[in-house]
């Protein structure tokens, strides 16, 4: 039964197109294949795609660098407390004890007899408004100097001799010149 279904359907289709009253065949037409390009055709295309591909790569490595330069520059105007606490160790003797770090302002190293320790405390300084702009003479270290060793000290050397040398008998002019004439002032 399906058979015969299938065939009445066939002939109404051959005899339709026989008569080309109502509908028409065309020829089936195949998938066109892609025309054959030229080999330095394909090389340009992955050339071009290379290049592409390596200028996305630079500008964002462009981008990075001058997201760090700007960050550095920010960095350089804000001192922070690591690298001043550096640049205060090339001039100061300093160690830790505990989580206190410590200075000697006394000269035993150099073989002073003075007593005093002279140790001075170095912490963070943390009076910034952060809302406030940051000054310029801003510094990020705070050092606590005991009250005895604050204020200015100076010291006075002079030496006296208490008898004449040998070698100082006078000075002679060997060369008969006249001495300049000072200036005035």
């Amino acid at each position: 039964r399906s058979a015969l279904t299938e065939m009445c359907v066939l002939y109404d289709v051959l005899s339709i197109v026989r008569d080309k009253k109502f509908m028409t065949l065309d020829p089936v037409s195949q998938d066109a294949l892609p025309p054959k390009q030229n080999p330095q055709t394909l090389q340009l295309i992955s050339k071009k795609k290379s290049l592409a591909g390596a200028a996305q790569i630079l500008l964002k490595g462009a981008e990075r660098l001058t997201k760090s330069v700007t960050e550095n520059q920010e960095n350089k105007l804000q001192r922070d407390f690591n690298s001043e606490l550096l640049r205060l160790r090339q001039h100061w003797k300093l160690r830790k004890v505990g989580d206190k770090i410590l200075g000697d302002l006394s000269y035993r190293s150099a073989g002073s007899l003075f007593p005093h320790h002279g140790t001075f405390e170095v912490i963070k300084n943390t009076d910034l408004d952060l809302d406030k702009k940051i000054p310029e003479d801003y510094c990020p270290l705070d050092v606590q100097i005991p009250s005895d060793l604050e204020g200015s000290a100076y010291i006075k050397v002079s030496i006296q001799k208490q008898a004449p040398d040998i070698g100082d008998l006078g000075t002679v002019n060997l060369f008969k010149r006249p001495l300049p004439k000072s200036k005035p002032g």
